[in-house]
Parts: structure tokens; C-alpha cells; sequence
């Protein structure tokens, strides 16, 4: 592509023109190599593909929820209850995710208290209705035999 600008007012100068009034600073390769401060650096730290670049060590909850050993005894339809809330539910999917690192569980809530149908960010990781699917960490639930409570929510 080309744009071509044509300047009418006389008194402008182009960028560009009269450079070669203008005596340029060179650096050396040498010297530039010197430098901490340079382009060429960060580009090679952050963005160059041929660059080997090390990977970042995990943290320690990354490493905790990346071990296999976390999921030991989750299996699918499995019931379970969500430690904090109290709530039961069903365990549809023991995995990893494509929204976060390391191992998760989905589960299907006993009422409509999740945040999804079993799917997230248009990935289905397991079939549930609407708002009763929920994902979380597997040291988050018991699992155990916790028997779907029936509330009786309907007045007579």
C-alpha cells in the first residue's frame, strides 16, 4: 500500500526532509551488545520464537492442583458436597480444563445454585440443565454418600 499526501501549504517541511543536513549518532555493534537497555534484549527475552525460553516454574498451588494425586478417589457419579457452601451434587467430569491449570471437577448440583449447563468459554465438559453446573478445585468437595436432599420447595 502507498499513501500519497499532497502538502499545499509551502511553509511545512516533510519529516524526512533535509536528513542529510544532519549528522547522525552510530552506535557500534559491539557497543549496542553492551547495553541492558536495548530493543534487541527485550525482544529476545519476550517475543523472539528462536530464543529458547525457559519455562516459569509452576507456584505452589498450580504445582498442588497439577499433581495427579489430588483427583485420587473422584469419579464420575460420584456424590459429593462442596465443603464451604454445604451444597450435594453429582461428579460429571475429573480433569483438566482449557479455562485454568491444573485438575478440576464438574459437578452437578442437586439445585439450581452453578453458574453453567456443564460447559464453559463454548468447551462442554459434561451435560447438566441450566445453573446447576459448577467447577471446582477437587479439594473443595467431600465425596461420600450424600443422598440428593429433597426441599420441598412446592407449599401445600
Amino acid at each position: 500500500m502507498r499513501i500519497h499526501v499532497i502538502d499545499q501549504d509551502p511553509s511545512t517541511k516533510f519529516i524526512g526532509e533535509g536528513e542529510e543536513e544532519v549528522e547522525k549518532y552510530v552506535i557500534s555493534e559491539e557497543d549496542y551488545d553492551k547495553r541492558e537497555d536495548t530493543f534487541r534484549k527485550w525482544k529476545k527475552k519476550n517475543i523472539d520464537p528462536f530464543v529458547s525460553k525457559t519455562a516459569k516454574p509452576l507456584s505452589a498451588e498450580e504445582e498442588k492442583y497439577n499433581d495427579a494425586k489430588i483427583i485420587e478417589g473422584i469419579t464420575k457419579e460420584s456424590r459429593c458436597e462442596l465443603n464451604e457452601s454445604k451444597m450435594r451434587g453429582q461428579v460429571k467430569f475429573v480433569g483438566k480444563v482449557q479455562f485454568a491449570k491444573g485438575y478440576w471437577v464438574g459437578i452437578q448440583l442437586d439445585e439450581p445454585m452453578g453458574t453453567n449447563d456443564g460447559s464453559t468459554n463454548n468447551k462442554r465438559y459434561f451435560t447438566c440443565p441450566p445453573k446447576h453446573g459448577i467447577f471446582i478445585r477437587p479439594d473443595m468437595i467431600t465425596i461420600g454418600d450424600f443422598p440428593e436432599e429433597n426441599y420441598d420447595l412446592e407449599e401445600f
